[in-house]
């Protein structure tokens, strides 16, 4: 094996050491979760707008986990920190079995309606 085939598997290798990491630790806290979904949305509790993310934890079939505040929170510090080069400022989805993060579109109205929000 040649220096040239280690620097092309680092990379690999840290992904999958990330992946299982991450896996690890939310299966500890909440073991039915497969997918972490994270909401952008505009909150203005204080007076001042601000940007805050809904996360929502859902099972294999894509209903929502039942698990506390904490375990979101969670859920949602451990991707952020790992991902922290993603916009979150758009949709994104984590599927905790493959470790990819994917962003979402836009979401969007029927054509009857307009189309665009």
């Amino acid at each position: 094996m040649t220096t040239e085939d280690t620097r092309r598997r680092a990379p690999r290798a840290a992904i999958a050491i990330r992946t299982v990491r991450i896996a690890r630790e939310l299966h500890h806290l909440v073991p039915e979760a497969a997918v972490v979904r994270f909401t952008p949305v505009w909150t203005d509790r204080t007076g001042t707008p601000r940007l805050a993310q809904v996360v929502t934890l859902l099972d294999t079939y894509g209903r929502p986990v039942d698990a506390g505040l904490a375990a979101h929170r969670y859920a949602r510090d451990l991707i952020r920190r790992d991902f922290s080069r993603a916009d979150w400022t758009r949709q994104h989805r984590y599927d905790v079995r493959t470790g990819h993060l994917t962003q979402l579109g836009a979401p969007q109205l029927p054509p009857a309606f307009g189309g665009a929000l």
